[in-house]
């Protein structure tokens, strides 16, 4: 993971506007937001896709140790609860910690037997709470209209939630290299898709998600992450529709 805060998502005042293909769009406030926003997706997905292992634990507590204190006036409270509690942790426990809580995420989102938070959308949206839903089918069509597909296809369903986080971190790395190349159309393009993700499918069951994990565990860690997660979510819905609102589409405009 990078080496950059591990959120501080703000708005930024005035607005970013692409005026044609010769306009100097390399914004560097925008590079940082692609920057923290690649960093929170790589960390949480990769969370989600291979469990909690020392190395990315181990990385995100160093992510955490050399920033300054979480200030309750620069950032919303379920930033700041979850940053405080990295920066508690001793980095030489971090196998300690590892052992702890690597049980408790089989327990939560694994099995084998009743699992409190299932990490399949299709078990919030559907009124069977069972796999393999419409809204399963749903995000496998967002993914192949972006020429993506699951590794284990027909084994895993679409809708994991690392897979979705998955697919948000691949958008936003969209973004973000069509920026460094200045292609306007694409960056606009990748910050729309990711818009229509987080309003159609993460923000509608990652809440929910979130606290089901929250009230069914007794570790701090998974607690504290339930929170973290679900607030950046809904963050990041509002920070993106407003970089979409203020960009002005180059191919609406002829670019």
């Amino acid at each position: 993971m990078r080496p950059v805060r591990l959120c501080g998502l703000r708005r930024k005042k005035g607005r970013l506007m692409i005026e044609d293909k010769r306009a100097d769009f390399v914004d560097n406030s925008l590079c940082d937001v692609f920057s923290r926003r690649e960093c929170i997706y790589d960390f949480l997905r990769r969370l989600f896709l291979t469990g909690p292992s020392r190395e990315l634990l181990s990385a995100l507590i160093e992510l955490t140790a050399g920033q300054p204190a979480a200030d309750a006036g620069a950032c919303p409270v379920w930033e700041q609860e979850f940053i405080c509690f990295l920066q508690a942790l001793q980095p030489e426990r971090t196998g300690w910690l590892c052992g702890t809580i690597k049980p408790e995420f089989t327990r939560l989102f694994i099995g084998p037997r009743h699992v409190p938070a299932p990490p399949y959308e299709s078990v919030y949206r559907s009124t069977a709470r069972a796999l393999m839903q419409e809204i399963t089918l749903e995000v496998r069509r967002k993914y192949r209209a972006a020429g993506l597909l699951v590794r284990n296809f027909n084994r895993e369903p679409d809708d994991h939630i690392g897979l979705e986080l998955e697919f948000m971190y691949f958008l936003n790395r969209q973004a973000a290299a069509a920026l460094e190349r200045q292609q306007f159309a694409a960056v606009f393009t990748a910050i729309d898709w990711q818009q229509q993700f987080l309003a159609e499918h993460l923000s509608q069951w990652v809440p929910a998600f979130c606290q089901d994990t929250a009230e069914n565990t007794g570790q701090d860690f998974f607690r504290k992450l339930a929170g973290f997660m679900a607030g950046f979510i809904m963050e990041d819905l509002v920070q993106v529709s407003s970089l979409k609102r203020s960009i002005v589409d180059p191919v609406a405009k002829g670019g």
